[in-house]
């Protein structure tokens, strides 16, 4: 395949791909019959005069008889406030019979609807069904991309949304009231926990946010954000009184939501879960309308390879059908 055939779909495209019970139906899948993952390599680089201190995010994984592919993800918190967020990546994808170039994806755009799709996948099965009310947690690209996918896979009476910065979430939540959904931002988030169902966070916290105390029975928490053990968007106490499930083993070492209260004896690995358990009915998520239930996920390539499969066959038939 020559340089100037190779496809490179841009964000725009994705999002028109990939809809979100497509893609909840393809993750489904790819939870139940993984590819092949190496570890994902985390290079974290410090502040020098030029540039601010980040993190790059390398992501292979191989699906034999489909793809080959990495993504490169770099995180810049000091950039959070600008267009796109703090995230950057690209996802570069060869055939993997031949070696050849499938194409480049951009990667955020793959990355938010994938991360948003995942969430809901794990409420679908493990919060009570229809939810009354659904707490944001950030106000960013991922949460309005949670705000998408929850609205319309589980259909929430009423959206609350919390961010450090009340302007955002005052526009956010304008923006959701524009479209006709029943909104309000809140102030004191402590106070708007217990009145949610499901309360979702998307943010790059080092400190807790969501509080045990706080939860009611029933309630299920979506903790995106933390990808790194020094992140934090719930306290141990929430992760010890609740039933937790991680998206995937290697979630327990590399999400602080996890490890933290791992390492201070607070919850047993062997009681967590992984969302391929849940998913095959080896082990239960919520036994009773009164669990609390955790799903903490820190991102995965078989997520990115199932959003890509099903990218480059719509994308495809796209090609076929166009005059």
């Amino acid at each position: 395949m020559s340089a100037t055939s190779v496809p490179v779909i841009d964000a725009a495209t994705v999002a028109r791909l990939l809809d979100y019970p497509g893609l909840v139906t393809a993750l489904r899948r790819a939870f139940v019959a993984p590819p092949i993952v190496p570890l994902r390599h985390s290079i974290a680089f410090p502040q020098t005069p030029t540039s601010h201190a980040g993190t790059l995010l390398v992501m292979p994984a191989v699906q034999p008889g489909s793809l080959m592919a990495v993504k490169l993800v770099s995180i810049h918190p000091s950039h959070a406030g600008r267009e796109g967020g703090a995230l950057r990546s690209t996802y570069l994808a060869l055939d993997a019979a031949s070696g050849d170039i499938r194409g480049l994806i951009d990667g955020h755009a793959l990355t938010v609807r994938r991360t948003a799709a995942t969430s809901v996948l794990a409420a679908m099965e493990l919060a009570r069904p229809s939810p009354d009310v659904l707490l944001i947690v950030g106000s960013g690209e991922i949460a309005h991309a949670l705000a998408d996918a929850y609205l319309e896979l589980m259909k929430p009476r009423l959206i609350r949304i919390w961010s450090r910065r009340d302007e955002q979430a005052r526009r956010f939540a304008a923006e959701l009231a524009a479209r006709g959904v029943a909104t309000e931002p809140v102030t004191d988030l402590r106070k708007a926990v217990p009145t949610a169902d499901i309360i979702t966070t998307a943010t790059l916290s080092e400190a807790p946010l969501i509080f045990g105390a706080d939860v009611r029975e029933g309630s299920h928490v979506d903790l995106v954000g933390g990808f790194r053990p020094e992140m934090r968007e719930s306290n141990d106490d929430l992760i010890a009184r609740a039933r937790v499930i991680v998206d995937v083993e290697t979630t327990l070492k590399e999400a602080g939501d996890i490890a933290s209260p791992l390492a201070a004896g607070r919850v047993a690995a062997a009681s967590i879960a992984t969302l391929a358990d849940v998913l095959e009915r080896r082990r239960p998520g919520r036994i009773t309308s009164a669990d609390v239930t955790v799903f903490k996920s820190a991102g995965h390539a078989l997520e990115d390879m199932a959003a890509a499969e099903l990218v480059f066959a719509r994308h495809a038939d796209l090609c076929r059908h166009s005059p």
